[in-house]
């Protein structure tokens, strides 16, 4: 099994609109990589160590049986996938 993991790193300003990324785009990753993805875990930022700012936004981990099973999943719905970012995001991952 591998994970693929993408970061949001929290910046001062940096817009992240939760509700559309977790009412539409995540269901959205879950249609298009069907049952190749075989867990979608996602992490909200909330504090560094010692109370430190987060340094992540948002972290979310998506895990498959292989590299060749993410790599086949990616080439056929990657583009669609990236084209949402500005739709919840202006953080450049």
């Amino acid at each position: 099994m591998i994970r693929v993991t993408a970061h949001y790193p929290a910046r001062p300003g940096a817009r992240f609109d939760w509700s559309y990324y977790l009412e539409q785009h995540i269901p959205m990753l879950r249609d298009r990589f069907g049952a190749r993805m075989l867990r979608c875990e996602v992490y909200r930022g909330v504090s560094g160590m010692g109370g430190a700012p987060a340094p992540y936004v948002c972290s979310v981990h998506m895990h498959f049986a292989s590299l060749p099973s993410f790599q086949e999943t990616f080439d056929l719905h990657g583009a669609a996938v990236l084209a949402e970012l500005p739709r919840y995001t202006d953080i450049a991952r």
